[in-house]
């Protein structure tokens, strides 16, 4: 809480916060168990601020706490999309994430008896995510923040 106070207080004395206050402040809303507000806070973030390999690896790792695989991955590729360099975090994020969601995809499968064993279902295009409190933000790059 008293990193999140800190935080705050920046923008009272008219401080930008960096991209590494802003990761530790999505790391600490984390910690806390509120993956609805670290994403917020995440989608929030100016390009500048977003465009690190820390705030996108404190996000993967809010997103991975919550069990929200597709939210990793899709941040993942948010990422690569900004340009920015995968760090052994953020790919063990998003090798984390990729396991816990093909085994998913497994157990679906598994209790479904298909029609035809050569048709395979196959989901392309642009990835969203939902955050704790149901709003939707697109992970599309447009040089832009994420929303």
């Amino acid at each position: 809480e008293l990193l999140l106070a800190l935080f705050g207080a920046m923008a009272a004395h008219a401080v930008t916060p960096d991209a590494w206050a802003c990761s530790a402040a999505i790391s600490a809303l984390s910690q806390l168990g509120d993956f609805g507000r670290a994403m917020a806070l995440f989608s929030s973030l100016s390009f500048e601020q977003r465009n690190s390999s820390h705030t996108y690896a404190s996000a993967m790792q809010a997103a991975t706490k919550a069990e929200r695989w597709d939210t990793t991955l899709s941040l993942y590729k948010a990422m690569i999309g900004d340009g920015v360099s995968p760090t052994k975090h953020t790919l063990n994020a998003a090798l984390v994430a990729a396991a816990h969601r093909a085994d998913a995809l497994h157990d679906d499968s598994s209790t479904h008896t298909p029609t035809d064993s050569h048709t395979h279902a196959v989901h392309n295009g642009p990835r969203t995510y939902t955050d704790g409190d149901s709003r939707t933000h697109s992970t599309a790059r447009s040089g832009t923040d994420v929303h």
